[in-house]
């Protein structure tokens, strides 16, 4: 009987190995293909935007250490300044310190103030 069926059987092509394609895809197939793609491009998303996150906290940790050595910074210069005045406070009035440190600001000078500067230009080696 095999043999009936293969004298009424058309002759047979050979396939080379390198001429078998890819089976159609069924609908179905082609869903979950597509989903895959979808799956790996957020994959990719994720993992991109976390280096992102990853920069921004080392940037924002590097931002904290710069505001905190800012921050003594300022304090240091407040506790110079502080210690200037009190030096100057016994020979300038607290109006002139304060025209010292304003620069051109124009100010209305009282007795005392006069009277001190008047000592100190008295007192200078140019007078």
């Amino acid at each position: 009987m095999i043999k009936k069926m293969l004298k009424n059987a058309s002759s047979v092509e050979v396939i080379q190995e390198d001429e078998v394609g890819e089976a159609p895809q069924t609908a179905g197939e082609k869903v979950i293909d597509e989903k895959d793609e979808k799956i790996l491009h957020l994959e990719i998303e994720i993992q991109r935007l976390n280096s992102v996150i990853s920069t921004l906290h080392k940037c924002k940790n590097e931002q904290l250490a710069e505001i905190k050595r800012l921050k003594i910074s300022i304090k240091a210069a407040e506790f110079h300044r502080k210690n200037l005045e009190q030096t100057l406070s016994c020979i300038f009035t607290n109006g002139q310190i304060k025209k010292f440190r304003d620069g051109n600001k124009r100010r209305n000078w009282k007795e005392q103030g006069i009277a001190k500067s008047i000592t100190l230009y008295s007192t200078s080696p140019k007078a």
